[in-house]
């Protein structure tokens, strides 16, 4: 994803936004890889009402991973309300 099209109301362009947030270390370019690829793994279903959602979740997980750290907020706590 360029930087053009991480902005404006594109889902994906948000979810990007808010892993650079939660993932401040890594460059815009391997979070967008990890999202497109997360998004490509949800591309076919057939219910897209919270796509935008398990795709954060999924790279989330995916760049915690290949960061080594576990998928919470990056003060180590899990969210709010997180059971």
């Amino acid at each position: 994803m360029t930087e053009q099209e991480t902005t404006g109301d594109d889902p994906l362009a948000q979810v990007v936004d808010e892993l650079q947030k939660q993932f401040p270390t890594v460059g815009q370019e391997i979070i967008a890889a990890h999202v497109r690829q997360a998004h490509a793994q949800l591309d076919s279903a057939p219910v897209q009402d919270y796509a935008s959602v398990l795709v954060q979740r999924q790279a989330r997980l995916s760049l915690a991973a290949m960061i080594g750290t576990d998928a919470t907020t990056p003060e180590g706590t899990e969210h709010a309300g997180a059971s």
